[in-house]
């Protein structure tokens, strides 16, 4: 939504900072996962490859978030574990 202000968040931006975490991240393959950010709701999709990459991604994205000062609202998870059962 637009107000006369401008917007309030910035989306761009927060999306930006939100992949560039996740690709330097050694431990993440963020290939397969897609970063989004909609009036400052950061959406977190794709799919990992196990439980534990994917609440390192959920980590590393929140932090990252935290740490540029960038205003979000929240981080949601929609991701996937393609984990093998055995």
């Amino acid at each position: 939504m637009l107000s006369l202000f401008g917007n309030k968040y910035k989306d761009e931006e927060i999306t930006m900072c939100a992949q560039n975490a996740l690709e330097l991240e050694s431990m993440i393959n963020s290939s397969k996962m897609i970063v989004q950010s909609e009036n400052g709701i950061v959406t977190l999709e794709g799919s990992a490859a196990s439980e534990r990459e994917k609440i390192r991604a959920l980590d590393t994205v929140m932090t990252s978030l935290q740490g540029s000062r960038l205003k979000f609202e929240r981080v949601e998870d929609q991701m996937n574990v393609l984990q093998a059962v055995s």
